[in-house]
């Protein structure tokens, strides 16, 4: 990831929503393509992950999305398309 200069942060700052969203899903779009495709969102059910979760599905709807609880020894994991 390349540092940004000030002058870009400003720029991209100053972004309306509309512009931010469909320049979060064009880099969403780079990533996939570089990694073909191998890609899952790992899932909390926060809102970051929930946001990050419908950006990635916009672009690609059969991403998995991929939760997991771990205590002591005991580890519960679930991954899902739908």
């Amino acid at each position: 990831m390349t540092k940004l200069e000030i002058w870009q942060l400003r720029d991209k700052q100053a972004l309306s929503l509309d512009e931010k969203v469909e320049l979060s899903k064009l880099k969403i779009q780079q990533y996939m393509e570089r990694l073909d495709g191998g890609v899952y969102v790992a899932f909390s059910g926060g809102k970051d992950s929930t946001v990050l979760l419908d950006l990635v599905r916009q672009v690609e709807p059969d991403t998995p999305a991929c939760t997991s609880i771990v205590w002591g020894s005991w580890v519960w994991a679930r991954c899902w398309t739908t």
